[in-house]
């Protein structure tokens, strides 16, 4: 009976808590975009240290957690598209229509995909977070709303650095890869993953350096370079890489050639310096090298050929590695080749076709790019630096890493939410309102 009184306690103030969550999110939108940021960290308290395991493995409390709040902020997203829409006439953008088609397409892939339950859960979660982003853009009216947003996720990067640097002396068994004991991972689940957080912190630090009182630029300074140390002590290669080419963009578009110049002088001169000097996190195998692929170029190869026998539809939408639960390709010392849906192919677009064929790759990777495309043509470079770079970041490190899907790591929450705000740009340039851009 006492147990039975707990469970049904726990479950009223897990009500009250969600209903508490859904109501200020409603009230003020950049509550639920806060949520919906930290909602990765927020689950990782919850996940265990990992250990070597093989097949697909259970989801975790922690995964249970952050699909339960995008859960409930796509309520709180079609709720106020509903409302917005019956009040100002808000009418449905075209890659929201496009991004839908893609939406139904990966959740009928279920009835063929080689993991049904992971393809069908993946499809939902991602659905709720197409809902909150509808949420969103219907939300947005001026550049007023578009700074909370940036201010909105520099504030939870910032906290995120924080609780990262605070773990860093506290639980050093959780924060270092226990694959490579030299790699810091932070909270996150990988090395990579921390390396991207870092990675799209840059360019939103900038922005708010750029948007901030002077007294107060000195300790975004201090944020950046604690960035910038504990990027370095990830190894993430392409997020690296993927950062100095960001940044050289962001200072083209801008048309600060001086800076950019320098920045290629200097970054070139650490670039030869890490290559030669090779410390042991950036090194992966023997003979130790900066510059191998680690096993990818085989699991690329291998994926090639699966890809080539069902082109059209694919095996399921975020299926990933189980399609080496065939045997033809099986290599004991690749252990990625498990044959579990929860283990990567390092590459979003060889991922995407694997999960759902040409046609499916067409359908997500068209919506996705073409807000950005517009939004090249608007006069204001701040913005457009700023979503442009965004994007190339996430794309080059989409190639080797599966980066760019559903609402799965914080590098997708971030790009998802600059590809509604790259719409919106361009949408409040070409009215031109009193309030646009």
């Amino acid at each position: 009976m006492d147990d039975l009184l707990t469970i049904i306690l726990l479950i009223a103030i897990l009500i009250l808590i969600s209903t508490g969550i859904a109501f200020w999110s409603f009230k003020w939108y950049e509550f639920a975009i806060f949520i919906v940021v930290l909602s990765p960290l927020i689950s990782a308290f919850f996940v265990p240290d990992v250990t070597v395991t093989l097949g697909d493995q259970n989801p975790t409390i922690g995964s249970y957690i952050r699909i339960s709040m995008l859960l409930l902020m796509g309520c709180v997203g079609i709720i106020k598209y509903i409302k917005l829409k019956t009040l100002n006439q808000y009418k449905l953008p075209v890659h929201f229509i496009l991004l839908g088609v893609f939406l139904l397409f990966s959740l009928m892939s279920t009835s063929y995909s080689i993991n049904q339950k992971v393809t069908f859960i993946r499809s939902i979660t991602f659905f709720a977070f197409f809902f909150f982003l509808l949420g969103m853009d219907s939300w947005i009216t001026d550049r007023y709303q578009l700074n909370n947003i940036l201010n909105v996720i520099f504030w939870a990067f910032i906290i995120c650095l924080i609780i990262n640097l605070v773990a860093y002396p506290i639980f050093p068994e959780k924060v270092w890869y226990f694959r490579a004991e030299n790699r810091f991972k932070g909270l996150w689940s990988h090395p990579n993953e921390m390396g991207s957080f870092c990675m799209l912190s840059y360019p939103i630090m900038i922005w708010k350096y750029t948007n901030c009182d002077s007294p107060k630029k000195w300790l975004i300074v201090l944020c950046i370079i604690a960035m910038i140390f504990l990027h370095l002590l990830t190894g993430s290669r392409t997020s690296l890489i993927a950062s100095i080419t960001g940044i050289c963009f962001w200072l083209f578009v801008l048309k600060h050639r001086g800076k950019l110049i320098l920045f290629i002088g200097i970054t070139s001169i650490l670039l030869i310096l890490l290559l030669f000097v090779g410390p042991s996190n950036l090194t992966r195998d023997v003979p130790e090298s900066t510059t191998t692929l680690t096993g990818r170029t085989e699991i690329w190869r291998a994926a090639a050929v699966f890809f080539a026998e069902r082109p059209i539809l694919g095996y399921g939408y975020e299926v990933s590695g189980k399609i080496f639960d065939d045997p033809r390709f099986y290599d004991e010392k690749y252990k990625l080749w498990s044959g579990s849906s929860s283990v990567s192919l390092h590459s979003g677009y060889l991922s995407v076709g694997i999960g759902v064929g040409i046609f499916g790759l067409f359908l997500f990777y068209f919506p996705l790019l073409l807000p950005f495309w517009r939004s090249k043509n608007i006069e204001d470079l701040e913005y457009k630096a700023l979503l442009l770079t965004i994007l190339l970041m996430c794309l080059l490190t989409n190639i080797t890493e599966s980066y760019i899907s559903g609402p799965s790591n914080i590098g997708s929450l971030i790009l998802w939410i600059a590809w509604v705000m790259a719409g919106k740009v361009s949408f409040l340039h070409s009215i031109k309102t009193s309030e646009a851009i």
